[in-house]
C-alpha cells in the first residue's frame, strides 16, 4: 500500500512539473485562457472575436474598387483573381473565388475586406484583412479517388466547417445561418440537390487547369443529420 502511495505521489509530481513547464513556455494569451474561470474564458473569447470582427487594425489603405484593393493586398494568397461571389455584411465585404499562390499552385478562398462610405457617398474597400484558403486537390475526384456522391458529401462538410473565431465564414453564418457552399470538379452538376433542394447558383470556373463548379445556398435548412444519401448529383442517383 505504501509503495502504491509513493508511486501516486511521484506521478502527481511529474504531472505538476509538466503542467508548470507547459505554462511558463506558453504565449501570454494562452496562459491567460488556461488560468481563467469559465466566465472569464467566455469574455476572453468574446473580446477576441470582437477584435477580429472589427478588423480595422489590419487595414492599411482604402481603395476605390475591390479589384484595386485585392491588387494592393499582401501576401499573394490574399489575392483572389476571379470573384465568384460577393457578400456585404455591415462594414465587411466578403469575396469568394480562386487565388494563385507564389509557387504557381491555385487554391480556393473566402476573403474579407473592410468597407466604408466616404464623404461623397462612395463605397471604398480596404486591403484584404483575412482569408481562409483550401487547396484545389481537396475537391478533386482524381486526388481523393472517390465516387461522386461521397465526394460531394465530404467536400460539403469540409467547406462549411468553422475552424476558429478568426474564420470569415463565421461572419457570414451570423448574418445568414443557412448559407452553405462547396465546390466540385464534376461535369454533371446541373441536377445537384441536397435533401431535394437545388442550389441558388452553380458557377463554373478554372483552377489548376481543371473545371470546377462553385455552388451555394442562400438559406439551406438541413433536416435532421445530413447523410451521404441526401446528395443527388445526377438523375441516375434517383434510381439508387
Amino acid at each position: 500500500m505504501k509503495k502504491l502511495k509513493r508511486i501516486i505521489k511521484y506521478v502527481v509530481i511529474i504531472i505538476l512539473t509538466i503542467e508548470i513547464f507547459s505554462f511558463i513556455s506558453t504565449p501570454k494569451e494562452i496562459k491567460e485562457l488556461q488560468s481563467a474561470t469559465k466566465e472569464e474564458k467566455k469574455e476572453i473569447v468574446k473580446k477576441e472575436y470582437k477584435e477580429f470582427l472589427d478588423g480595422t487594425k489590419d487595414v492599411e489603405e482604402y481603395y476605390d474598387t475591390i479589384e484595386e484593393a485585392i491588387k494592393n493586398s499582401q501576401p499573394t494568397e490574399l489575392k483572389i483573381y476571379k470573384i465568384l461571389k460577393e457578400i456585404e455584411i455591415d462594414d465587411n465585404y466578403i469575396i469568394i473565388g480562386p487565388v494563385k499562390m507564389e509557387d504557381g499552385t491555385e487554391e480556393f478562398s473566402i476573403a474579407r475586406s473592410k468597407m466604408k462610405i466616404d464623404e461623397n457617398g462612395k463605397k471604398r474597400y480596404s486591403n484584404i484583412i483575412n482569408a481562409k484558403n483550401k487547396i484545389a486537390k481537396e475537391f478533386s475526384r482524381e486526388s481523393l479517388e472517390m465516387d461522386d456522391r461521397p465526394l460531394a458529401y465530404i467536400n460539403f462538410l469540409s467547406s462549411n466547417k468553422v475552424s476558429n473565431l478568426n474564420d470569415t465564414l463565421l461572419i457570414i453564418l451570423e448574418e445568414y445561418p443557412g448559407f452553405k457552399w462547396s465546390i466540385l470538379a464534376l461535369e454533371d452538376l446541373q441536377s445537384l440537390e441536397i435533401q431535394g433542394k437545388r442550389p441558388d447558383e452553380i458557377i463554373p470556373f478554372k483552377m489548376e487547369g481543371e473545371t470546377f463548379y462553385f455552388y451555394y445556398y442562400e438559406d439551406l435548412k438541413i433536416e435532421g443529420e445530413l447523410k451521404e444519401e441526401d446528395f443527388l448529383i445526377n438523375k441516375e442517383d434517383k434510381k439508387k
